[in-house]
C-alpha cells in the first residue's frame, strides 16, 4: 500500500548558515504532476509530508531581503532514512547605517540609559535607490556633524555600501563646590573648582578637597567618579567649622613648695574628647 513520510526543508542564509523564514516552494510529483504548497517557518524549516516517489522543489518566494533561488531540488522520499534538504540563499545587497562618536567607530548613545543607537541594515535590488537618515534616538549632549555624502544612492551587487552619521559631543562640565554642613551655604572666599570636557569623559573629583581654615571636612561626595552628562554635575564637599576652646589649668603642688627640689619644669596635659 501507499506510504508517507515527511520531508523537511531548510531554508539558510548561504553566508552566515542563519535560518530564514518566510520562503515559499512548490512541490510537484515528478510522475503525476501533482502540486504542493510549502513555507518555512521563522526557524526555517517546512516540514510536509509526501508519498513515497521524486519530486522536483523550488523555491517561489524568497525570504524578505534575500535573492530567489530559482534552481530547482530534485529529491525522493525513501521508506527508511532521513528525507531533508537544505536550500540557500543569497542575500539582496545591503546598505548599513552606522551613527558614530565623531572621531570614533563608537555606537553614540541613545536616550534610553545604557543603551547605544544600533546600526540599520537595508536591503535591495542592485541599481535600486536607497535613503538613509540621521538616528532620532540620539541621547542629548550630542550633535550630528553633517550629513554623508553617500546618505542616498543605489544598492550595489560589488559591495556592501556603509553610510556613517557622527555625532559630535557637546561642551560640558563638572562643579565642585564647598559647603558648610550646617548652614548649606557655600563657605565664604572659598573657590569652586571646574571640570571642563565633553559630554561622555569620565571625570574624578577625588583631589578636589581642600584644607580651608578654620574648618574640618564632614562629608565627602557619595560618587566621585563618573562620565560627563548634558547637564552640568555638580559635587559638594561639606565642613564643619572648628571649635575653639580655651582651657586654664591652675597646678596645685603638693610638695612643701619644692623642699626636695624635684618640681618638674614643664607638665603635659592631655585632652581627649569623651
Amino acid at each position: 500500500g501507499k506510504w508517507e513520510r515527511e520531508l523537511t526543508i531548510n531554508k539558510v542564509d548561504e553566508e552566515t548558515g542563519e535560518a530564514l523564514g518566510g520562503a515559499e516552494f512548490t512541490i510537484v510529483d515528478t510522475v503525476t504532476s501533482e502540486e504542493q504548497t510549502a513555507i518555512t517557518e521563522a526557524d526555517g524549516k517546512a516540514e510536509v509530508m509526501l508519498e513515497g516517489g521524486t519530486y522536483s522543489i523550488t523555491e517561489t518566494q524568497a525570504p524578505e531581503g534575500y535573492k530567489l533561488n530559482t534552481t530547482p531540488v530534485i529529491v525522493t522520499i525513501t521508506k527508511d532514512g532521513t528525507n531533508e534538504i537544505t536550500v540557500e540563499n543569497e542575500s539582496k545587497p545591503k546598505v548599513i547605517i552606522h551613527h558614530y562618536i565623531s572621531g570614533t567607530m563608537r555606537k553614540v548613545p541613545s536616550n534610553v540609559v545604557g543603551e547605544v543607537v544600533e546600526d540599520e541594515i537595508k536591503k535591495g535590488d542592485a541599481g535600486t535607490t536607497y535613503t538613509s537618515t540621521s538616528a532620532d534616538n540620539v541621547a542629548q549632549g550630542y550633535e550630528l556633524v553633517g550629513t554623508p555624502a553617500n546618505a542616498t544612492g543605489e544598492f550595489s551587487d560589488e559591495e556592501t555600501i556603509e553610510v556613517i552619521y557622527y555625532y559630535e559631543p557637546q561642551d560640558t562640565s563638572v562643579i565642585v563646590k564647598y559647603y558648610d554642613k550646617n548652614t548649606n551655604e557655600p563657605i565664604p572666599e572659598v573657590e569652586n573648582v571646574l571640570h571642563e570636557g565633553k559630554v561622555g569623559d569620565p571625570f574624578d573629583v577625588g583631589s578636589d578637597v581642600k584644607e580651608i581654615e578654620g574648618y574640618i571636612l564632614a562629608e565627602e561626595p557619595e560618587e566621585k567618579t563618573g562620565n560627563m552628562t548634558y547637564e552640568q554635575i555638580e559635587k559638594i564637599y561639606y565642613y564643619v567649622k572648628q571649635k575653639n576652646i580655651t582651657i586654664i589649668v591652675d597646678k596645685i603642688w603638693a610638695d612643701n613648695d619644692d623642699e626636695n627640689e624635684k618640681r618638674p619644669t614643664s607638665i603635659k596635659f592631655v585632652i581627649s574628647k569623651p
